[in-house]
Order: structure tokens, then sequence, then C-alpha cells
């Protein structure tokens, strides 16, 4: 397989390299970054906050903003 070589900025190449599998050439990473044009699907989304503090401060957020009285007035005019 002919190669080619292409130059990247530090900062490109440290992205790239976070996103990069364990077991994955750069190559196939670029193939594996552009080839889907398609809309994601939920099912890849499933889990991806289990076990992240971001995820429980927005939990947090959202049961606080539940337990606040909503003045029923103000939303219908």
């Amino acid at each position: 397989m002919t190669q080619k070589t292409i130059s990247l900025s530090i900062e490109a190449y440290k992205q790239l390299a976070r996103l990069k599998k364990k077991d994955e050439s750069f190559s196939q990473l670029i193939f594996r970054l552009t080839e889907s044009k398609s809309p994601a699907k939920v099912e890849e989304f499933a889990g991806i906050w289990k076990e992240s503090q971001e995820w429980d401060e927005i939990e947090k957020e959202i049961y606080k903003r539940r337990l606040k009285p909503v003045d029923l007035d103000a939303h219908l005019g």
C-alpha cells in the first residue's frame, strides 16, 4: 500500500491521538471518523454518562428544578 505523509499541528495530533483506539492506526482512525455520514443512533449514546461527575451535577439540577414551585399564570399568560 502506498503511503502519504501529512503535516499536523501538535494540537491537531494530540486531539487525534485522544480519539484513537488502543489497537487502531491513525489511518484507521481517519477512516472511522470520515466514513459514516449517517446520523448517530441513540443506542450509541446509551450509558455514555454512566460514571460521570458531570451527569451527577446535571441530575441534581434536574431534581432541584422539579421541586421548585411553578407559577402557572406566568406560563399560561
